[in-house]
């Protein structure tokens, strides 16, 4: 996880990212934990997200481990959960 983060701090986001998951045709936990930490990293930068469409695997992954910040289609500026570095 921490490479994924040492990657994603050279990244400089817009405003309002967009994620458009409706393609997504398989997803695990590392898939997961990737959209999280592109969101978490967004965030630190003071942007907002959005999540415009998401596929069924997504959502089945979603409702499972109760990750509503992935299935509420409203801009968000913030993940709703808290995290411990």
């Amino acid at each position: 996880m921490e490479a994924y983060q040492q990657h994603f701090e050279t990244f400089t986001f817009k405003q309002l990212v967009v994620f458009k998951l409706d393609k997504i045709e398989e997803i695990d936990t590392a898939g997961i934990q990737l959209i999280t930490s592109i969101i978490k990293s967004l965030l630190e930068q003071g942007s907002q997200y959005q999540v415009s469409s998401t596929s069924e695997p997504v959502k089945e992954f979603s409702e499972l481990f109760d990750l509503k910040f992935l299935m509420n289609y409203e801009v968000q500026s913030s993940l709703g959960v808290e995290y411990v570095s």
